[in-house]
């Protein structure tokens, strides 16, 4: 999910700030490309004007986490998720938003359906403008000998992996959707320098790894935690995978330590979950990591808290299951 939960609602913010500014209303006019691709998002303030705009009506609240975040970025939403009548696009949510308690299959067509337009919501220039391609490259640097990556995609990470003796020595990517991999394994057949790296993928559920306890030195996990159905039985299986010293490396959306932008994550999470493929973006990832029995190692946050990089390893595990996809309560 990247940049989806703070972009899809900050051009339109902006925009309609202008709007209210120059009292002309006309401004989305001149951007007849934006109609089809991006989904405005207004400030409830000025809804009695805006509802006269059919750019907004699909509109979200608040507006001053977009003063917070970013100054001039948009972001893409597919026509699949902004049209009303696609009801084979429609995502399986809760009401809530979220993706949480949803069947590992209905997950799996949702992603499936998003795999041949995944890299431009996920891995385009509105998440460039974030750093999150800095990010990426920065966590992956710390990846090491034999790696597994947790929901691997379309395989967006694999040219910020260093390979090579010393370096990382293979690569294991999962996901539970054959479409997202099928993706990644065309990106690795066209790129020449992941041609001779050693990497397999596989899919699997990320909360029932069919593979073996403590067969890996790193397993990364970026963005992705926020969208899995159960995130606690995911980090559990990441840490059953570690071996003893072994790192989990984690890039993710979480709640931000700004009480303002905190609060307004907690209001708008539902409504960022519905435009952003389920995803969570206010959970308490430093939480998730205690029940999990992980033990932080490094914790940073960016964009204004609402981005975690954790490195982490296994605090007792004696608390993990060696079976697969079981894990204590």
């Amino acid at each position: 999910c990247t940049a989806v939960p703070f972009l899809s609602f900050m051009k339109g913010i902006e925009r309609t700030l202008d709007c209210v500014h120059k009292r002309s209303f006309a401004c989305w006019n001149d951007a007849p490309q934006a109609k089809r691709h991006y989904r405005v998002v207004c400030p409830i303030s000025v809804r009695d004007t805006i509802e006269r705009q059919a750019a907004c009506r699909r509109s979200l609240v608040l507006s001053l986490p977009a003063l917070m975040l970013a100054d001039d970025v948009w972001t893409r939403v597919p026509a699949a998720l902004a049209s009303e009548s696609s009801d084979n696009n429609i995502l399986q949510l809760r009401e809530d938003g979220s993706r949480r308690g949803t069947p590992s299959s209905a997950v799996e067509k949702d992603y499936d359906r998003f795999a041949a337009t995944y890299d431009d919501l996920d891995g385009g220039s509105a998440a460039g403008a974030l750093g999150f391609d800095d990010l990426r490259d920065e966590l992956l640097q710390k990846a090491h000998g034999n790696v597994l990556e947790i929901a691997v995609g379309t395989g967006l990470n694999l040219k910020h992996y260093s390979f090579g003796a010393g370096r990382v020595e293979a690569l294991t990517g999962i996901d539970i959707s054959n479409g997202m991999l099928s993706q990644a394994s065309a990106r690795i057949a066209s790129d020449p320098q992941l041609k001779d790296a050693r990497i397999s993928l596989q899919q699997a559920d990320a909360t029932q790894l069919p593979l073996a306890s403590a067969s890996f030195d790193c397993v990364v996990d970026t963005f992705s935690l926020c969208v899995i159905p159960e995130p606690l039985a995911a980090l559990r299986e990441m840490a059953r995978m570690l071996k003893p010293g072994g790192r989990l490396l984690l890039l993710e959306h979480a709640r931000s330590d700004n009480p303002i932008l905190g609060a307004y994550q907690d209001v708008s999470a539902s409504a960022v979950a519905a435009t952003a493929k389920g995803c969570v973006w206010n959970q308490d990832v430093p939480a998730l990591l205690k029940a999990a029995g992980l033990q932080p190692i490094k914790l940073e946050r960016y964009t204004a808290g609402t981005i975690m990089m954790v490195e982490a390893q296994v605090g007792n595990r004696s608390y993990l299951s060696s079976k697969p996809g079981r894990q204590h309560p």
